[in-house]
C-alpha cells in the first residue's frame, strides 16, 4: 500500500515527542521501501517551516538528516489540476488546503495518508482515506 507522508510524522524524525517511536518505524520503512511513500510537494516546504521553527540550533546530525530527506526517492507530486479539484472537497469537509492536498493524493493514488493530526483525520476518517499514528 502507497502511504502518503505527513510533515506531522518526518518532524518527529528530528524531535523528541509523543510517537516518535512509530515515526521511527516509519522512518525505517521508507529507508528500505522509499518507492511505498508519496507526499505532495508542499511537504517539503511544511518540514523545512516546523524544521526551522521547532530546532532553533539544529545539530550537524539533524542537519545531515534534513538534507537527506529531500533526496530519499519518496515519490513527490506538484499540483495538478485533478489534485486542485481534489483539494477543493476536501476542503468542504473542514479540512485546509494543506490537509486537504495530501488526502486527495491519498484519493488519486490509492494510497492512505499517515498523520499525527487526529484532528484532521477525524474529519474525513469515514472515507477510509486516512490513518492518525
Amino acid at each position: 500500500m502507497l502511504l502518503i507522508l505527513d510533515a506531522s510524522v518526518a518532524i518527529k524524525w528530528f524531535v523528541t515527542e509523543d510517537g516518535c517511536d512509530k515515526a521511527m518505524e516509519i522512518l525505517e520503512d521508507l529507508l528500505r521501501n522509499p518507492s511505498n511513500f508519496a507526499v505532495p510537494e508542499l511537504f517539503y516546504f511544511e518540514l523545512a517551516n516546523i524544521f526551522n521553527r521547532l530546532i532553533i540550533n539544529p545539530s550537524s546530525g539533524q542537519i545531515e538528516l534534513a538534507n537527506l530527506v529531500c533526496t530519499f526517492g519518496i515519490n513527490r507530486f506538484y499540483m495538478t489540476p485533478e489534485l486542485f479539484r481534489e483539494i477543493k472537497e476536501f476542503q468542504k469537509l473542514g479540512l485546509s488546503g494543506y490537509d486537504g492536498a495530501y488526502v486527495a493524493l491519498a484519493k488519486l493514488l490509492k494510497g492512505t495518508w499517515i498523520t499525527f493530526d487526529a484532528k484532521a483525520h477525524a474529519k474525513i476518517a469515514h472515507l477510509k482515506l486516512s490513518q492518525v499514528l
